[in-house]
Protein backbone atom coordinates (compact mmCIF):
# COMPACT_ATOMS: atom_id res chain seq x y z
CA UNK A 1 0.00 0.00 0.00
CA UNK A 2 1.02 3.46 -1.04
CA UNK A 3 -0.30 6.86 0.07
CA UNK A 4 -1.45 8.90 -2.81
CA UNK A 5 -1.57 12.66 -3.38
CA UNK A 6 -5.26 13.90 -3.96
CA UNK A 7 -5.95 15.43 -7.48
CA UNK A 8 -10.19 15.81 -7.48
CA UNK A 9 -10.02 16.20 -11.62
CA UNK A 10 -7.16 13.58 -12.35
CA UNK A 11 -5.72 10.28 -11.45
CA UNK A 12 -4.04 10.01 -8.02
CA UNK A 13 -0.33 9.12 -7.74
CA UNK A 14 1.16 7.07 -5.26
CA UNK A 15 3.81 8.13 -2.64
CA UNK A 16 7.04 5.47 -4.56
CA UNK A 17 8.92 6.63 -1.22
CA UNK A 18 6.53 5.66 1.22
CA UNK A 19 5.31 1.40 1.38
CA UNK A 20 3.34 -0.31 3.87
CA UNK A 21 3.05 -3.99 3.58
CA UNK A 22 1.31 -5.95 6.25
CA UNK A 23 -0.59 -9.37 6.89
CA UNK A 24 -3.23 -9.46 9.09
CA UNK A 25 -5.24 -12.89 11.00
CA UNK A 26 -8.18 -12.87 12.39
CA UNK A 27 -9.93 -16.22 14.50
CA UNK A 28 -13.22 -16.97 16.20
CA UNK A 29 -11.57 -20.13 18.21
CA UNK A 30 -11.74 -19.28 21.00
CA UNK A 31 -15.86 -18.90 22.02
CA UNK A 32 -17.10 -15.85 22.54
CA UNK A 33 -14.56 -13.29 21.06
CA UNK A 34 -12.76 -12.22 17.95
CA UNK A 35 -8.48 -12.88 18.36
CA UNK A 36 -6.48 -10.70 16.15
CA UNK A 37 -2.63 -11.00 15.46
CA UNK A 38 -1.09 -8.51 12.75
CA UNK A 39 2.53 -7.55 11.09
CA UNK A 40 2.80 -5.04 9.55
CA UNK A 41 6.10 -3.13 8.03
CA UNK A 42 6.67 0.94 6.66
CA UNK A 43 9.57 1.68 4.90
CA UNK A 44 9.19 5.76 3.97
CA UNK A 45 12.26 7.14 2.71
CA UNK A 46 11.83 10.93 2.48
CA UNK A 47 11.16 13.61 4.76
CA UNK A 48 8.07 14.85 2.56
CA UNK A 49 4.62 15.91 3.43
CA UNK A 50 1.40 14.32 2.00
CA UNK A 51 -0.09 16.66 -0.08
CA UNK A 52 -4.31 17.19 -0.05
CA UNK A 53 -4.97 20.42 -2.33
CA UNK A 54 -8.30 19.54 -1.01
CA UNK A 55 -7.30 20.27 2.60
CA UNK A 56 -8.51 24.01 2.74
CA UNK A 57 -6.68 24.51 6.52
CA UNK A 58 -3.04 23.49 5.14
CA UNK A 59 -3.82 22.70 1.75
CA UNK A 60 0.35 22.49 1.27
CA UNK A 61 0.60 18.93 2.72
CA UNK A 62 0.38 17.52 5.92
CA UNK A 63 4.03 16.37 7.34
CA UNK A 64 3.79 12.61 8.04
CA UNK A 65 7.07 11.21 9.92
CA UNK A 66 10.83 11.13 9.01
CA UNK A 67 12.51 8.56 7.10
CA UNK A 68 11.49 5.48 8.85
CA UNK A 69 12.20 1.68 8.19
CA UNK A 70 10.52 -0.49 11.01
CA UNK A 71 8.03 -3.29 11.74
CA UNK A 72 5.16 -3.60 13.74
CA UNK A 73 3.95 -6.57 15.52
CA UNK A 74 0.46 -7.46 17.71
CA UNK A 75 -2.60 -8.91 18.91
CA UNK A 76 -6.19 -7.76 19.41
CA UNK A 77 -8.78 -9.42 21.67
CA UNK A 78 -12.13 -8.10 21.84
CA UNK A 79 -15.71 -9.96 23.05
CA UNK A 80 -18.28 -10.54 20.52
CA UNK A 81 -21.50 -8.21 19.92
CA UNK A 82 -24.13 -9.93 22.80
CA UNK A 83 -22.14 -12.55 23.86
CA UNK A 84 -21.55 -11.92 27.43
CA UNK A 85 -24.94 -10.46 28.75
CA UNK A 86 -24.05 -6.83 28.44
CA UNK A 87 -20.76 -6.95 29.02
CA UNK A 88 -18.09 -6.16 26.47
CA UNK A 89 -13.74 -6.19 26.87
CA UNK A 90 -11.15 -5.80 24.47
CA UNK A 91 -7.52 -5.28 24.67
CA UNK A 92 -4.35 -4.82 22.65
CA UNK A 93 -0.86 -5.21 22.65
CA UNK A 94 1.44 -3.64 20.05
CA UNK A 95 5.64 -3.99 19.91
CA UNK A 96 7.76 -1.92 16.71
CA UNK A 97 11.54 -2.22 15.96
CA UNK A 98 13.28 -0.80 13.10
CA UNK A 99 15.11 2.56 12.03
CA UNK A 100 14.03 6.07 12.58
CA UNK A 101 16.09 8.77 10.46
CA UNK A 102 16.17 12.53 11.53
CA UNK A 103 15.10 13.55 8.18
CA UNK A 104 16.23 11.81 5.18
CA UNK A 105 17.51 8.43 5.07
CA UNK A 106 21.28 10.22 4.97
CA UNK A 107 20.42 11.45 8.07
CA UNK A 108 21.18 10.74 11.71
CA UNK A 109 19.69 7.15 12.83
CA UNK A 110 18.17 5.94 15.80
CA UNK A 111 17.32 2.40 16.92
CA UNK A 112 13.42 2.15 17.31
CA UNK A 113 12.01 -0.01 20.01
CA UNK A 114 8.36 0.77 21.45
CA UNK A 115 5.39 -0.81 22.97
CA UNK A 116 1.94 0.26 22.67
CA UNK A 117 -1.18 -1.14 25.14
CA UNK A 118 -5.00 -0.43 25.02
CA UNK A 119 -7.68 -2.11 27.65
CA UNK A 120 -10.99 -1.47 27.93
CA UNK A 121 -14.68 -2.97 29.25
CA UNK A 122 -18.03 -1.87 29.50
CA UNK A 123 -22.05 -2.50 30.53
CA UNK A 124 -24.56 -2.21 28.86
CA UNK A 125 -28.30 -2.26 30.22
CA UNK A 126 -29.93 -3.44 27.10
CA UNK A 127 -33.21 -3.87 29.29
CA UNK A 128 -33.53 -0.12 29.88
CA UNK A 129 -35.23 1.40 27.00
CA UNK A 130 -32.37 4.15 26.66
CA UNK A 131 -29.63 1.43 26.68
CA UNK A 132 -27.00 3.33 29.04
CA UNK A 133 -23.04 1.63 28.79
CA UNK A 134 -20.65 2.74 31.09
CA UNK A 135 -17.29 1.77 30.15
CA UNK A 136 -13.71 1.67 31.62
CA UNK A 137 -10.58 2.38 29.24
CA UNK A 138 -6.74 2.47 29.48
CA UNK A 139 -4.43 3.50 26.49
CA UNK A 140 -0.55 3.70 26.88
CA UNK A 141 2.41 4.12 24.34
CA UNK A 142 5.81 4.81 24.80
CA UNK A 143 7.74 8.29 24.63
CA UNK A 144 11.26 8.67 24.00
CA UNK A 145 13.58 9.50 27.33
CA UNK A 146 16.93 10.89 25.49
CA UNK A 147 16.31 12.26 21.91
CA UNK A 148 20.42 12.25 22.03
CA UNK A 149 21.07 9.25 22.55
CA UNK A 150 19.94 7.60 19.13
CA UNK A 151 17.32 4.85 20.60
CA UNK A 152 13.82 5.92 20.11
CA UNK A 153 10.91 4.84 22.23
CA UNK A 154 8.29 6.29 20.24
CA UNK A 155 5.89 4.43 19.41
CA UNK A 156 4.78 5.24 16.34
CA UNK A 157 1.23 5.59 15.58
CA UNK A 158 0.12 4.25 11.97
CA UNK A 159 -2.20 6.18 9.95
CA UNK A 160 -4.45 7.09 12.91
CA UNK A 161 -7.68 7.91 12.80
CA UNK A 162 -7.89 8.78 17.06
CA UNK A 163 -11.86 10.19 17.16
CA UNK A 164 -12.94 7.27 19.34
CA UNK A 165 -9.90 7.25 21.94
CA UNK A 166 -8.83 10.37 22.32
CA UNK A 167 -11.58 12.99 21.78
CA UNK A 168 -12.26 14.84 18.53
CA UNK A 169 -10.38 17.70 19.32
CA UNK A 170 -7.43 15.38 17.56
CA UNK A 171 -5.11 16.99 20.06
CA UNK A 172 -3.47 13.74 20.89
CA UNK A 173 -2.27 10.49 19.31
CA UNK A 174 -1.01 6.84 20.34
CA UNK A 175 2.54 8.12 21.43
CA UNK A 176 4.00 9.29 24.67
CA UNK A 177 0.61 8.69 26.26
CA UNK A 178 -0.68 7.49 29.47
CA UNK A 179 -4.54 8.08 29.32
CA UNK A 180 -7.66 6.38 31.80
CA UNK A 181 -10.79 7.27 30.17
CA UNK A 182 -13.98 7.09 31.62
CA UNK A 183 -17.28 6.65 29.53
CA UNK A 184 -21.40 6.55 29.49
CA UNK A 185 -23.43 6.46 26.66
CA UNK A 186 -27.11 6.44 25.73
CA UNK A 187 -29.47 6.33 23.28
CA UNK A 188 -32.62 7.84 23.88
CA UNK A 189 -34.34 7.68 20.55
CA UNK A 190 -33.20 5.83 17.16
CA UNK A 191 -31.42 8.82 15.50
CA UNK A 192 -29.46 10.23 18.81
CA UNK A 193 -26.57 9.25 20.76
CA UNK A 194 -25.39 10.68 24.02
CA UNK A 195 -21.92 9.80 24.94
CA UNK A 196 -19.85 11.55 27.84
CA UNK A 197 -16.18 11.19 28.03
CA UNK A 198 -14.04 12.23 31.00
CA UNK A 199 -9.91 11.57 30.10
CA UNK A 200 -7.42 11.91 32.59
CA UNK A 201 -3.62 12.23 31.16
Amino acid sequence: MRPVQIERHAFNESDSADNFFGGYFSTDLVPRQTTDFYVFYRQKDDNQPDLDPTNKIDPAGTWNGPAARFATIGARIRSKPDALNGWDYAAEFVYEFGDIYASELNSVRSDLSALALHVSGGYTAKSLSWKPRVGLEYDFASGDRNPADRESESFQNLFPSNHDKYGFMDEFGWRNIHDLRVQANAKPIKKLDLEFDFHAF
